[in-house]
């Protein structure tokens, strides 16, 4: 078998990493809970529009990651992981519209943090089995960062849906989340940049 290639490759939409960064840059920003106290005009919208918030971050998780690297799997080749990667996009999308009927008032059970745990919980299941069948079907090693995020993703996905976070600690979370997701997304984008060809003389 190949080995697998870590490495980030060159492309020319590299600036969409730096446009998602501007993007989660400022939503971060608008979701930090210090805004509260202030006459800011979006100093609520962390608690009037949460629900629609993260149906919209779930959407984009969706389409631009879970879509677009959907055959860029561990084992190419394992109709189980292609199954259980269908199936954590199908319920994403029925929890980020479940969402926003919940911020329109139509249904009354969708708790944000549940949303957002239950999403982490998905991803660390489809990583799981992933690093399962990695581990069968190779001899190489296994990106120790893969299994910490892995162990991670379901402990905390697990406590947000069975004890979901309350008062602002939950804005706190999503927030700091998204600035350290804006960041990343510009070291990805310079790192992702072709290098200009030199001019020959």
């Amino acid at each position: 078998m190949a080995k697998r290639d870590n490495q980030l490759q060159k492309t020319k939409l590299f600036w969409v990493y730096f446009i998602a960064s501007a993007l989660f840059l400022v939503i971060g920003i608008f979701l930090l809970p210090v805004w509260s106290n202030t006459d800011v005009f979006f100093k609520d919208w962390s608690s009037r529009a949460m629900e629609i918030i993260i149906a919209v971050l779930i959407l984009l998780y969706v389409g631009f990651y879970l879509i677009k690297n959907f055959n860029r799997y561990l084992v190419r080749k394992s109709m189980a992981l292609k199954i259980i990667k269908i199936v954590e996009i199908s319920l994403l999308v029925i929890l980020s519209v479940l969402c926003i009927l919940e911020q329109f008032g139509v249904t009354a059970f969708m708790n944000p943090c549940f949303a957002v745990g239950l999403a982490l919980y998905l991803r660390g299941i489809v990583m799981g089995v992933g690093a399962f069948l990695y581990l069968h079907s190779s001899s190489e090693k296994y990106s120790i960062f893969h299994l910490v995020f892995t162990f991670v993703a379901l402990t905390l996905g697990t406590i947000m849906m069975i004890r979901p976070f309350s008062g602002n600690i939950f804005m706190w979370v999503i927030a700091v989340s998204l600035l350290v997701a804006a960041v990343i997304f510009i070291i990805v984008g310079i790192l992702t940049q072709p290098k200009k060809e030199k001019k020959k003389k």
